[in-house]
């Protein structure tokens, strides 16, 4: 080999050459991702330092790390290392720089990087090989914050520290035979999935880091090994497309026949399906319609289907997705929709909000420019509100734009009216939280419809025995609503929880948000209203009976119940309804006491306030000694005594003996606890 000579870079330093000549080196190669989208968003100007930014780092990583920039290439650079591990290292390297680089950026950096290693011929000053081909190629078919590697690469670096390798199987890439890749997982947000460039598919490219899910991922994925229809269900925002498309990509390569994007958002005749299927796969159906071509197509083929939205043609896709299941053995479907396709074998995976800590990843992710806030009690409350709905929190995000977190929290109350405005790319339906759960009221059938609305009326969940007393009238007989929450369920409009007195079903905030709204355009919410303070009235008289015979359950359920107790209340202060909200806080104010309810005085003092003059004596009466509890449980003694006395009067003018002992009971609990050395007894 001749001596090695050295070359100048762009900074005026001198890089070693790696081999002059010819001999066996590892090539890197590097690239910004998404460059001429970014020129044109951010200017030339702006975009010219961003891409000195890159320049900067890389090269002086390369240097580190024992390597040659050999030239650049446009948005990248081509570099020559003497040792693979090195070359590994600092390609890991350069990426963990371009992580903590974006943290503190408004313009985030994506970089590419491809590894290869073998021999090469030097000529004027550059390699020339098939390692140089496989690195190119490698990198073209990375994603952003990925290095995909040669499996050359992978036995020359061994293992050690900082990185580590992930099997990704043979790829194709342009113009090479099948190439044995792997990814390099740098951290732990390292994509280390097959690229669908370099798998055969369709896949579309991800422009956003996909965050979080990694059980979802995992538990998709086993799944798939049992069964051949894996359907992911949940309401509309969840992320059921991202995450199907997310399994899609890290089993690409373990299918030799490819991966499949079929999006059915935009078919409305179900009779097209197999059609939209055979385009999905660069197809013609010919001669023979699509429904005899694509199973012919498919039969031996290692293939996997992913359908997206199929809620609106259930019908449809379950009938081509079963047929093709006949025809074609090795075939595996991933399928989006709001509800089951009811195929045999089918199983359901129910895509939920992410977990706290994802949200607020997600939430921060997604903010415009990736500015760092400083308000983690604001961003908690955000995402707690938003049930770590995806979309929702991506809406949310984008009005950082204009609201502080503390401002955007503020107003969530009102979810529909602030989640606007969406990506101009996304799909209609998702461009708002409002369009998103117009699309599924919209395949609702009438009676479905008309009990999503009236289940609007509930706060914070409610029983099935609670929704037949509510909801069931005229339109909805009383024998319909068990058959109705399960179809509501089916299409992931109602969630199923479990609940410490028995199971329990709730509507999401901001779907119970929609379903209120729609509940008001319908001239509705008034009577329903009237009937779930019927219902809660009868409620609280039921559960203070239940507190005396088994004080924990029945403390369970006045807990779990408490959002609608406190809606009830509300709706019967607003209606001047004094004397029946009166009834609900005499019934519940020693569960209330007992278990120091928080709100609980704010409850009774408001309540109080529109006992009307003309109420039965033992209402008003009742509502004072409830009033008083709450008092006492804050040791606000003189107010309580007050109460108490008047009650007694109330009581004994009306010559109830029970509801005066009751008050002097009272009494006698105010006085132990002014004693010296007294404690308040509960």
């Amino acid at each position: 080999m001749a001596p090695k000579r050295s070359r100048r870079w762009h900074d005026g330093r001198d890089y070693p050459a790696v081999v002059a000549g010819s001999g066996t080196v590892t090539l890197l190669f590097t690239d910004l991702v998404g460059s001429t989208e970014s020129l044109v968003a951010l200017g030339e100007d702006r975009y010219d330092s961003v891409r000195d930014e890159h320049e900067v780092l890389v090269g002086g990583t390369i240097a580190a790390y024992h390597g040659e920039v050999v030239k650049s290439t446009g948005d990248g650079y081509m570099a020559a290392f003497p040792r693979a591990a090195d070359a590994v290292a600092a390609a890991a390297e350069i990426q963990r720089l371009v992580s903590r680089r974006n943290e503190d950026s408004e313009v985030a950096l994506g970089v590419r990087i491809g590894v290869s290693a073998g021999d090469v011929v030097e000529r004027a000053g550059d390699y020339q090989g098939v390692a140089a081909v496989e690195a190119a190629r490698l990198c073209a078919a990375a994603a952003g914050g990925q290095i995909l590697a040669s499996e050359t690469v992978r036995s020359l670096a061994g293992s050690r520290g900082g990185y580590d390798f992930v099997v990704l199987g043979d790829l194709e890439l342009k113009g090479l035979p099948p190439l044995a890749t792997v990814a390099v997982r740098w951290g732990d947000d390292a994509p280390v999935f097959a690229p669908s460039g370099g798998a055969k598919g369709n896949l579309p490219a991800s422009f956003d880091r996909f965050i979080g899910r990694q059980h979802d991922l995992d538990a998709i994925r086993a799944l798939l090994g049992e069964h051949r229809l894996v359907t992911l269900t949940g309401p509309g925002g969840s992320g059921k497309t991202r995450l199907a498309l997310e399994v899609a990509r890290w089993i690409a390569a373990e299918h030799a026949d490819g991966v499949w994007l079929v999006d059915l958002a935009r078919i409305d005749d179900e009779t097209l399906i197999a059609e939209a299927t055979m385009g999905a796969l660069g197809l013609r159906s010919g001669e023979a319609g699509a429904g005899d071509a694509l199973p012919s197509y498919l039969a031996d083929r290692d293939t996997v289907l992913v359908f997206d939205n199929c809620e609106h043609v259930l019908g449809g896709a379950a009938t081509v997705i079963t047929e093709l299941f006949a025809a074609c053995p090795p075939l595996r479907v991933v399928a989006t929709s709001r509800g089951p396709l009811r195929v045999p074998g089918e199983a359901e995976y129910a895509v939920e909000g992410l977990g706290r800590q994802e949200a607020i990843e997600l939430f921060a992710a997604r903010i415009p420019g990736q500015h760092r806030i400083d308000d983690p009690d604001a961003m908690e409350r955000i995402c707690v509100a938003l049930e770590g709905i995806p979309l929702a929190l991506e809406l949310a995000a984008a009005k950082l734009r204009v609201l502080s977190p503390a401002e955007l929290a503020d107003r969530l109350d009102d979810q529909l009216a602030v989640l606007t405005h969406g990506s101009r790319t996304a799909p209609e339906r998702q461009r708002t939280l409002r369009a998103t759960l117009d699309w599924s009221y919209e395949l609702l059938d009438d009676d479905e419809r008309t009990m999503f609305r009236f289940l609007g009326i509930f706060a914070g969940g409610f029983t099935a025995a609670a929704a037949e007393q509510v909801v069931a009238d005229d339109q909805i007989p009383r024998a319909r609503v068990i058959d109705l929450l399960e179809q509501l369920v089916e299409r992931a409009l109602l969630t199923r929880v479990p609940g410490g007195s028995g199971t329990r079903f709730r509507l999401l905030e901001p779907v119970r948000q929609y379903a209120a709204e729609r509940l008001g355009e319908a001239g509705e919410r008034n009577a329903l209203a009237q009937r779930h303070l019927d219902w809660v009235t009868h409620f609280a008289r039921h559960a203070v009976l239940e507190f005396f015979v088994s004080q924990g359950e029945s403390t369970v359920r006045i807990s779990e119940e408490h959002p609608n107790i406190s809606q009830a209340l509300e709706f019967a202060i607003g209606n001047r309804d004094g004397a029946t909200a009166a009834k609900i806080i005499d019934a519940l104010g020693f569960p209330w006491y007992t278990a120091g309810q928080p709100d609980g005085r704010r409850w009774c003092e408001r309540v109080l306030a529109v006992v009307p003059a003309d109420a039965p004596t033992d209402t008003r009466a009742g509502a004072l000694v409830a009033t008083a509890m709450m008092f006492l449980g804050t040791r606000q003694h003189d107010a309580a005594r007050s109460l108490l006395l008047e009650a007694r009067e109330l009581y004994r003018n009306a010559d109830n003996v029970f509801g005066e002992a009751w008050a002097l009971t009272w009494l006698g609990r105010d006085a132990a606890s002014r004693a010296p050395g007294g404690a308040e007894a509960r």
